[in-house]
């Protein structure tokens, strides 16, 4: 799952608004940017290995690695 999301278009390469805006995910959700925006388009100028990289590591921090799924409610 984190390879298939992590290689959608909006993660590599720019989503921008008609004033040049470039979306970050990691600062605003997208409703809030297509919200402030008229036109929203992908430049397709490259891929950004940068940006993969950040949002990469964004997701990550987001997982909560110490928990475990599999407490669930231990009283009988």
């Amino acid at each position: 799952m984190f390879i298939a999301l992590t290689t959608q278009k909006a993660f590599a390469f720019d989503v921008m608004n008609e004033h040049d805006d470039i979306w970050d995910i990691r600062l605003e959700p997208f409703s809030t940017f297509k919200n402030r925006s008229t036109q929203i388009f992908f430049p397709f100028t490259g891929l950004n290995p940068a940006k993969r990289l950040k949002i990469s590591n964004w997701i990550l921090e987001l997982c909560n690695w110490e928990g475990n799924i599999y407490l669930g409610n231990t009283k009988h």
